[in-house]
């Protein structure tokens, strides 16, 4: 009996196979019609029978000895792969390439060359270029965007057997950037050829321009809001008397009002030293100051 399971053993009499048939299948005969023997061939030639397009090949047994049916291609596959790991039975590994046979893989290849050839088709040059050309996305295309697209097809070369080939030379021939350790320069886009060597030298000029930068960073002064006591004078002189909260506020800064002065708002040494701003001493020719990492001359 077949099920979507399979096959089911008989458990009881039946007329498809044999009236004292038991416990056997309906493919199944020998002493007493025994599951384990294959169906006689009753005094005919004993010529093995290919069923279920091949996969399965039966030998029938005119004798009482066992008789097996092969599975050739099961048994070649078996003895020419086995699965991946341990863990993975190859019942499943084989499934699973059953599976992804299934599925239909677009590339566009892995040469320059393979990938021009794809997209530079007529049908799929089109649909790029209306991909550009028309505003919504998903909107119909209308005719006049098709007329575009098609012009501009045709602009390189007339409709024909060379006009993919025409604007293939036209893009190999563009001039791009090059990249390479020290120096950037301009090829044509057929000289590159191997994207990982490209990328290598892209990533040497970036480290090496990097360094550059860097080097010449460290080496110039730390730029200075105010650079000498005189300047920091006259920013607390320029805040006014009327603002003595700001006036304090500010780190280099004290509002003093015990004597009567032109301005009140003064330059605080002692209170810009405590407060971490920038202080100058005195020196013959200029003035020195660090602050951080910097270190340089200030002119007065």
């Amino acid at each position: 009996v077949l099920d979507t399971k399979g096959f089911k053993t008989l458990r009881a009499a039946t007329d498809l196979h044999s009236r004292s048939s038991t416990s056997s299948c309906i493919f199944l005969a020998g002493g007493n019609d025994a599951a384990a023997q294959l169906w006689k061939a009753n005094g005919g030639t004993e010529t093995p029978v290919s069923i279920a397009q091949d996969f399965i090949t039966v030998t029938p047994d005119s004798t009482t000895t066992t008789g097996k049916a092969q599975i050739p291609q099961l048994n070649a596959l078996g003895n020419s792969w086995s699965a991946p790991t341990t863990s993975e039975t190859a019942e499943k590994f084989y499934n699973k390439i059953g599976e992804l046979a299934r599925h239909t893989h677009n590339s566009c290849g892995d040469s320059l060359d393979e990938v021009l050839n794809v997209i530079l088709a007529p049908d799929k040059l089109k649909e790029a270029l209306l991909a550009i050309i028309k505003k919504p996305k998903g909107a119909a295309v209308k005719q006049t965007e098709d007329k575009i697209a098609t012009a501009l097809i045709n602009s390189v070369e007339p409709a024909g057997a060379t006009q993919t080939q025409k604007l293939k030379e036209k893009i190999l021939n563009t001039m791009v950037p090059e990249l390479t350790e020290g120096s950037r320069s301009q090829v044509k886009l057929r000289t590159l050829v191997y994207p990982g060597e490209i990328q290598v030298t892209t990533l040497a000029a970036i480290q090496k321009l990097k360094t550059k930068v860097e080097t010449e960073a460290s080496s110039k002064s730390c730029p200075q809001a105010v650079a000498t006591n005189q300047a920091q004078e006259e920013f607390c002189n320029a805040i006014g008397d009327a603002n003595k909260d700001k006036c304090n506020n500010e780190k280099q800064c004290s509002y003093d009002d015990s004597k009567d002065r032109s301005k009140k708002c003064k330059f605080d040494v002692e209170k810009a030293k405590a407060k971490g701003a920038t202080v100058t001493q005195a020196q013959t020719g200029g003035t020195e100051t660090t602050t951080g990492n910097c270190k340089g001359k200030l002119q007065k």
